[in-house]
């Protein structure tokens, strides 16, 4: 059974002060602004939502429907999301969208020297955002926000926090399986950077045919 690290210390304080990195209205923020993390980003952002990001999907699964070309829709999950990507990635996630030094400098002091006591033992620890505080979403959106970019120039793409929908289409089955051992390939090769790991049970892919493809 897994064990999750939640904070519950005097540390909070500090880090609802930073709560400003989640962005309110009228208010824009360093991470917040237009064109800062990956459009297609749904997952803990001002004035986005789940149902925005289904509703994306839907769109484009119907617009697919369409066509003559044979489309994959790939409902990829990993394991433990939170609790996995190491401190390294996610300071250089804030260098790639460049943060202010200002606002990097407290987020790594806020990461480092971090202890996890759990019945008498004491580990140091240099992974995961540390759940229970409004910064934890924002620093997770930080470290996966580089795979986004690439990922969309590769499929139509939509996330919600961990949960991404990769939708891709080919005039044949043999391009199309390409196409899907690209993707996978340079998402895993991502994940295994920032140190987390796919969740296959959770993982599914959906071929749609029409009747164009089946030539009926």
């Amino acid at each position: 059974m897994s064990k999750r690290v939640v904070v519950l210390n005097k540390f909070c304080v500090f880090c609802k002060d930073l709560s400003f990195l989640n962005g309110r209205p009228n208010q824009p923020t360093p991470i917040n602004t237009p064109n800062t993390l990956n459009v297609n980003q749904f997952g803990f952002r001002h004035e986005l939502s789940a149902e925005m990001a289904v509703n994306r999907v839907i769109n484009k699964l119907r617009a697919t429907l369409l066509t003559d070309n044979y489309t994959i829709a790939i409902s990829y999950n990993i394991a433990l999301a939170f609790d996995f990507p190491s401190h390294q990635a996610i300071i250089k996630g804030c260098n790639k969208l460049k943060l202010p030094e200002y606002l990097v400098n407290i987020i790594h002091s806020y990461l480092c020297n971090r202890k996890a006591i759990y019945k008498g033992l004491t580990r140091d620890t240099e992974k995961g955002c540390p759940q229970g505080l409004v910064l934890s979403p924002k620093l997770w959106n930080i470290t996966y926000d580089p795979i986004l970019s690439i990922l969309t120039t590769l499929g139509h793409v939509t996330c919600f926090a961990d949960d991404t929908m990769i939708i891709i289409s080919a005039p044949t089955i043999k391009e199309l399986q390409h196409k899907y051992k690209v993707i996978t390939q340079v998402l895993e090769n991502f994940l295994n950077v920032i140190t987390v790991q796919p969740n296959t049970g959770k993982t599914e892919i959906l071929l749609l045919c029409t009747k164009y493809t089946l030539h009926l």
